[in-house]
């Protein structure tokens, strides 16, 4: 393979790469006439503003000078000012400088435009109605729907249907309102599908205010048993008679007292006992007795 000749210039030994010539070379002698062409070097000259001592980099001035010229269109610069703040003399870098450079000065000039520019502005003041009630109110907001976080037309609104009926003591509406959360078993009664509580009692809850006293948790039992005697059943007990915490069927519930309630509690757990006692006695005297399966 043969090797490419090198440049023909005296003391260069890069490769050729027109003309016999390396590059370099090869550009300063089509754009001068000469390989070996070196630009003159530039005279440095002084910044043309009288009394200084710099030298220049642009239109004959200085880099201070030029940077005035290019701000003020002028290369005097900006006569002394005061500061609007504290009062004391400062040179203004900019037209639009009002205040020197502490920048406690600039931060009490920011706060003193922003109450200036807030006294100043008028805010539009907007007549709408009340989503809920109708009622007419004003404000300066335009997504606003309601007069008043307790219009009590927009709580209403709100309200499902067991708290209305609730609300308007419609004891056949409660029990309906209930009947839909519920599943009948084989035995008849009418379990729960909602929430419980830790105890195993049904219950069910609104969502109210703070001004209004917070949530509100009933058990549906209780709940139940008022609808079906037509009034509040206020420090008695809700009893099953089934014997199943999760039943709210009002035909399984009675009215009973503490003492009747835990009474009657102790007795079937009593009545189970001796129950499970027999079925033991049964099961040594006969595994295989029907009644055991």
């Amino acid at each position: 393979m043969t090797q490419k000749p090198v440049c023909i210039v005296d003391g260069c030994h890069e490769l050729s790469y027109a003309r016999a010539m390396c590059r370099p070379h090869y550009n300063r002698n089509r754009l001068y006439g000469d390989p070996n062409y070196v630009r003159p070097p530039t005279p440095q000259v002084l910044c043309s503003v009288t009394n200084c001592s710099s030298l220049a980099v642009s239109r004959g001035l200085c880099e201070m000078h030029y940077t005035r010229w290019k701000r003020h269109r002028s290369v005097e610069g900006l006569e002394p000012r005061p500061c609007e703040i504290c009062g004391e003399m400062f040179d203004p870098p900019g037209v639009r400088s009002f205040v020197c450079g502490k920048a406690e000065c600039a931060r009490l000039r920011k706060l003193r435009n922003n109450r200036v520019a807030l006294r100043n502005r008028k805010p539009k003041v907007r007549t709408l109605e009340c989503e809920a009630c109708g009622q007419e109110f004003t404000t300066q907001s335009r997504t606003r729907k309601y007069c008043s976080s307790s219009c009590p037309a927009r709580t209403k609104s709100n309200w499902t249907r067991l708290r209305h009926a609730l609300h308007d003591s419609n004891y056949p509406e409660v029990i309906e309102a209930l009947r839909e959360r519920i599943k009948v078993d084989v035995s008849g009664c009418w379990i729960w599908q909602g929430p419980y509580e830790t105890t195993g009692y049904p219950r069910v809850g609104f969502s109210k205010p703070v001004h209004e006293g917070g949530p509100k948790i009933y058990l549906v039992h209780r709940l139940m048993l008022a609808a079906k005697l037509r009034r509040g059943i206020k420090s008695m007990h809700s009893h099953h008679t089934c014997a199943n915490h999760g039943c709210v069927n009002p035909e399984h519930l009675e009215l009973a007292t503490a003492a009747q309630n835990v009474g009657e509690m102790m007795g079937r757990m009593s009545y189970e006992a001796r129950i499970r006692e027999l079925e033991r006695a049964l099961a040594g005297y006969d595994p295989t007795h029907p009644l055991l399966s």
